[in-house]
C-alpha cells in the first residue's frame, strides 16, 4: 500500500509542477516588476516556494481528513475481496498523531519539491520583461540538456531491462530479480518523460487528426492548441501515462496470473470435496472429525497454519497430515522422501520439508539439520533442530498453499493446541456419488463456519483468489488515474485563463459559445487520449517484460483486450467531464474585456 501511495503522490506532484509552471509563466510581468523595484532572484524564489509550502500544508490537512474516509472505504473493499484483516468489524479506524504528521509532511514536501523548478524559473525573469505587453506563455524545458538526460536515462533503463531478463535459473519472482526490473522500468519512464516534449507535438497531431477531420473547425483549433505548446501537453499527459500505464500493467499481470493459475489448476489432482473457512481464517478441528465420520468418506486430510522462526526470520509454514496429503494433492517433491515427515509425532526429533527457495537461502539439503523456533504455547514450543526430509516446489501447489515449509500436523498440534484448520480435503469411497453424499456432508458440517465445495467449485475458487487480491491494488491505482484526470481539468482551467484574449478574439470573429465549448472539450480529449494510449502501450510492454523476467510465476501471458478498451473509453469520457467546467467558463468570456486585456 505504501508503494501505491507513493505512486499516487508522484502523480499529484506532476500536477503541482504543471500548475506552478503555468502560473509562474502567467505572472511573468509581476515577477519582473518585483525585480524592477529591487527584489533579487532569491526573494522571488522564496515567494513562489512559500506559496507552495502553504498549498502543501492545506493539501496535507485536507488529505488527512480525506484519507480517514478512504481508510473506511478500503476496509469495505478488503471485506468484499475476501481478505481477512486483523481489524474486527466493530473496531474503530485509528487516526494517530503519527499518521496526521505523515500526511502533513507528505503534502508539504511534495508541493515544495514540485515547485522548485518553476520557482527557479521565476527568479530568472529579467526586469525588462515588465515592459512587454503580456506575459509569455509557459514553456516546459525542451532544450538539449533535458533531451540528453532523457536519452541517457532511456538508454540505461533499456540496457538494465535487458539485463534483468533471466538467462538461466528457475525464473522465480525473487527480490534480486524484481527490484532491478522496477528500477530500470522507472528509469525508462523518466527518460521518456524528459523526451516527451520532443515527440508530444507530432503524436498529439496524429491523435487529433480523426477529430479534426470529422468535427470541423473547433476540433482543428483544439488540435492546434494541443500541439502549439508540446511542453505543457507533455506535462499534463505524463500523469495520465503514469496512472493508466500502471492500471494497464496491473490488468495484464492479473489476467496473466489468473491464466497461469487456471493452467496449473488443471494439472493438479483435486479431491472430491474441499472444506474451507467461510469468512474466517480457520475453523474448529471438530469439523474435520465430523466429515471423517460420514459414511462413504475414504480419506480426510486437514491443513492448518503454524508459526516458526528460521534464522531469526518469521515464517508461516503449513501443518499437514503426511500420510494422507499425497493422496489428495500431488506434492511436487524435488528430492527426498516426503513420507518421512509422518515420523514426526510432536515428540522427539522435529522434521520438516522445505520449499526450493527457502532451502537455497539456508544452504540446506535433504538430511541436513536447520535451527527452528516453534512459536506457540504448547509443550513442543521453543527452539529445536529440525531435519530436512524433503525439498519441494511450492509454486506447483494450489494458490493459498504455496508455503515455503511443511511440517506434520502432530508437531503443530503439540506447539499450538488451540489452532484450528484452514482446509480439509475429502476423498470418497469408490462408487460413492459426489452429488449423493453432499446432503450428508452438509448435515455433518451444520453449525460450523465452513464452505463445502466440490472439485469444480474448488478450481474456480482457487483461480479467482488471485484476481481478488490484485483487484485491491487496481482499486488503489484508480486513485492515481482520478488525480491525473483532475490534473487535466486543472490544466484546462489554467489554459482558459491564459488564453482569455485569444478566446475573445475568436468570439469576436464569429465563433459561437457552443463552438468554444466544443474546442475546449476536444482539446481535453486529445490530451487525455494521448496520455491514455501511451499509458496502455507502456503498461502492456512492461507487463510483457515482467512475464519474461519471472517465467516461473507467469507462464501464460494474457492481454485483456476488453478491459483495456474500457480503460481507454473511460479515459476519453473522463476528459469530457473534466473539461466541462473550463469549457463553460471559456464560452462565457466577455468579448470586449477579453480583447482589451493586456
Amino acid at each position: 500500500m505504501l508503494v501505491f501511495s507513493g505512486i499516487t503522490v508522484l502523480a499529484a506532484g506532476l500536477i503541482v509542477f504543471t500548475t506552478f509552471a503555468v502560473t509562474v509563466a502567467q505572472r511573468t510581468r509581476r515577477y519582473a516588476l518585483l525585480r524592477t523595484v529591487g527584489a533579487d532572484r532569491g526573494q522571488v524564489v522564496v515567494i513562489v516556494l512559500t506559496e507552495a509550502l502553504l498549498i502543501g500544508l492545506a493539501g496535507g490537512a485536507a488529505g488527512v481528513l480525506l484519507g480517514y474516509g478512504v481508510a473506511e472505504a478500503l476496509r469495505l473493499l478488503f471485506r468484499v475481496a475476501g481478505v481477512d484483516l486483523v481489524i474486527g468489524p466493530g473496531d474503530p479506524t485509528v487516526l494517530t498523531p503519527r499518521s496526521v504528521l505523515a500526511g502533513l509532511l507528505t503534502g508539504l514536501v511534495a508541493a515544495v519539491l514540485a515547485a522548485i523548478v518553476p520557482a527557479v524559473r521565476a527568479g530568472r525573469v529579467p526586469p525588462m520583461q515588465a515592459l512587454r505587453d503580456a506575459d509569455r506563455p509557459p514553456r516546459a524545458a525542451v532544450g538539449r540538456r533535458s533531451a540528453r538526460a532523457g536519452l541517457v536515462l532511456l538508454g540505461v533503463g533499456a540496457v538494465a531491462l535487458a539485463a534483468s531478463l533471466p538467462r538461466g535459473g528457475d525464473g522465480a519472482a525473487t527480490l534480486d530479480r524484481v527490484l532491478p526490473l522496477g528500477v530500470s522500468a522507472f528509469a525508462v519512464f523518466a527518460g521518456l518523460a524528459l523526451l516527451a516534449p520532443r515527440f508530444t507535438g507530432p503524436v498529439a497531431s496524429l491523435v487529433g487528426a480523426p477529430a479534426a477531420a470529422l468535427r470541423g473547425l473547433p476540433a482543428r483549433l483544439a488540435r492546434g492548441n494541443a500541439t502549439r505548446n508540446p511542453g505543457r501537453t507533455a506535462l499534463t499527459a505524463t500523469a495520465l501515462v503514469l496512472g493508466v500505464g500502471l492500471v494497464s500493467f496491473t490488468l495484464v499481470v492479473t489476467a496473466s496470473l489468473e491464466a497461469t493459475q487456471r493452467t496449473r489448476i488443471r494439472e493438479l489432482t483435486f479431491t472430491d470435496y474441499w472444506v474451507r473457512p467461510d469468512g474466517l481464517s480457520s475453523f474448529p478441528a471438530d469439523a474435520t472429525r465430523a466429515v471423517a465420520a460420514v459414511d462413504g468418506v475414504k480419506v480426510v486430510s486437514a491443513v492448518r497454519p503454524a508459526q516458526v522462526r528460521v534464522s531469526g526470520a518469521a515464517l508461516t509454514p503449513l501443518a499437514v497430515e503426511p500420510r494422507t496429503l499425497m493422496q489428495v494433492i500431488d506434492v511436487p517433491v524435488v528430492s527426498g522422501d516426503f513420507a518421512e515427515l509422518a515420523a514426526d509425532t510432536g515428540t522427539g526429533e522435529a522434521r520438516v520439508a522445505l520449499g526450493e527457495d527457502l532451502a537455497r537461502g539456508l544452504g540446506a539439503g535433504v538430511g541436513d539439520t536447520v535451527p527452528v523456533t516453534f512459536v506457540g504455547g504448547g509443550p513442543a514450543a521453543g527452539d529445536a533442530p529440525a531435519r530436512v526430509v524433503a525439498i519441494y516446489d511450492p509454486r506447483r501447489l494450489p494458490y493459498g498453499f504455496q508455503a515455503q515449509m511443511l511440517l506434520s500436523r502432530d508437531r503443530a498440534a503439540a506447539v499450538q493446541p488451540r489452532q484450528g484448520d484452514t482446509s480439509t480435503f475429502v476423498v470418497l469411497d469408490d462408487g460413492v456419488s459426489v452429488e449423493a453424499i453432499r446432503p450428508a456432508l452438509t448435515a455433518a458440517l451444520r453449525g460450523y463456519p465452513v464452505l463445502l465445495q466440490d472439485a469444480a467449485e474448488a478450481r474456480a475458487a482457487s483461480a479467482g483468489r488471485v484476481g481478488s487480491v490484485l483487484a485491491l491494488g487496481l482499486g488503489l491505482l484508480l486513485l492515481t488515474v482520478l488525480i491525473a484526470v483532475l490534473g487535466v481539468a486543472n490544466t484546462m482551467a489554467l489554459s482558459v485563463t491564459e488564453r482569455t484574449r485569444e478566446l475573445g478574439l475568436l468570439r469576436a470573429v464569429g465563433m459561437s459559445r457552443a463552438q468554444t465549448r466544443s474546442m475546449i472539450r476536444w482539446e481535453a480529449v486529445i490530451v487525455t487520449s494521448l496520455g491514455v494510449l501511451l499509458g496502455v502501450v507502456l503498461g502492456v510492454v512492461f507487463a510483457w517484460l515482467t512475464a519474461r523476467a519471472v517465467p516461473a510465476e507467469i507462464e501464460v501471458l494474457s492481454v485483456p483486450v476488453g478491459r483495456l478498451a474500457v480503460t481507454v473509453a473511460a479515459g476519453a469520457l473522463a476528459a469530457v467531464l473534466a473539461a466541462a467546467g473550463p469549457a463553460r467558463r471559456a464560452s462565457r468570456v466577455d468579448i470586449l474585456r477579453a480583447i482589451a486585456r493586456v
